[in-house]
């Protein structure tokens, strides 16, 4: 059932959306110290367009935390995307191989690439937007089962 809780896993297509952030502010902005916008409605058609009932869905089983799910940025704030209900994706926070945390890593690690020079923005958001877990791979090789 995991697959059905992340972008695209499900079959349809998701593509992100960013705002109109350039490097500079994108890396002078602080662990996402920049206000977030996403309302109770946003949060409820992004559960709803995956058939979730919401975040205590019994699709995901809880985390050490009780927490069963993230309601994501498919283009993370981090590399510039928006508080758009098309940028957002509900992902188990528990599950093997893939969940939440994980993705969280990439978003981590995509950021300092940016930041470097070593990714330009505009191609690490599409990248992360079409396939997350290609990015694990690359960076981190194969994720823990």
């Amino acid at each position: 059932m995991l697959e059905r809780c992340e972008a695209g896993g499900d079959g349809r297509a998701v593509h992100g959306v960013a705002r109109d952030l350039g490097v500079v502010e994108i890396c002078t902005t602080i662990g996402g110290a920049d206000r977030r916008f996403v309302t109770a409605a946003m949060r409820r058609e992004a559960f709803a367009r995956y058939g979730l009932t919401g975040p205590n869905d019994t699709t995901c089983r809880k985390d050490k935390h009780g927490r069963r799910f993230e309601l994501d940025h498919l283009i993370p704030r981090q590399l510039g995307g928006a508080d758009h209900v098309d940028n957002l994706i509900p992902q188990c926070y528990a599950g093997k191989p893939w969940n939440a945390v994980l993705k969280d890593r990439v978003e981590n690690r995509l950021h300092k690439e940016v930041c470097a020079g070593r990714i330009d923005l505009e191609p690490a958001q599409r990248m992360i937007a079409k396939d997350w877990r290609a990015l694990y791979r690359k960076f981190f090789g194969e994720p823990p089962r």
